[in-house]
């Protein structure tokens, strides 16, 4: 089964990100294909296919990194691009606080996967987003939305665990399932 692990958001913040996506297929039409509001996240690790034996090794390490961390403040604000706004492939909205720890969150789910060779990491460096949009095909400028939204705040939420997430491809889009959720040390009662 193709799965992932993800930092799940509120609905409040997957409403919010509809306006700079409607402006966006306003603006571009169907150059673009928008994300699922439901299907909205942050991606930490994408595993790709993996079989029912290894899960139960996904499960055991996500429950010791969630161990070890607190929960934090997360902002999502402003719209950017992969890789960049000019030559937009990727559209998305950026963590403008919690980023860091993030960041450590992905270093200690990827460390632990990859010795047990459960994972390969992108060639790209984490950068923690949302990603709201793709192009079909080559890129656009997306500059203009880019400035338009580059002060609006979307939404902060309090990030107490992360998940382990099941992906379906469909012709209508990706379906997922939650397969569990890790609690942060702090968090779970």
């Amino acid at each position: 089964m193709r799965t992932f692990l993800c930092v799940n958001l509120t609905g409040t913040i997957q409403r919010a990100l509809e306006r700079p996506r409607q402006v966006l297929v306003a603006a571009h039409g169907r150059k673009v294909r928008g994300v699922a509001l439901e299907n909205l996240h942050v991606t930490l690790c994408f595993l790709g296919e993996v079989n029912t034996d290894a899960l139960a090794e996904i499960e055991a390490i996500g429950t010791e990194v969630a161990a070890d961390m607190s929960s934090f403040e997360m902002r999502v604000a402003g719209v950017g691009a992969f890789p960049t706004p000019h030559r937009a492939r990727v559209i998305l909205t950026r963590i403008t606080e919690g980023q860091n720890a993030l960041i450590q969150l992905q270093n200690r789910l990827s460390e632990k996967l990859m010795a047990a060779d459960l994972y390969t990491p992108d060639r790209h460096r984490f950068v923690p987003h949302i990603t709201f949009a793709r192009v079909r095909s080559g890129r656009l400028d997306i500059s203009p939305l880019s400035a338009q939204f580059e002060d609006q705040v979307f939404g902060c939420q309090r990030v107490e665990g992360f998940q382990l997430m099941k992906s379906e491809l469909h012709p209508s889009g990706p379906q997922y399932e939650q397969l569990r959720h890790f609690p942060f040390f702090d968090t779970s009662s």
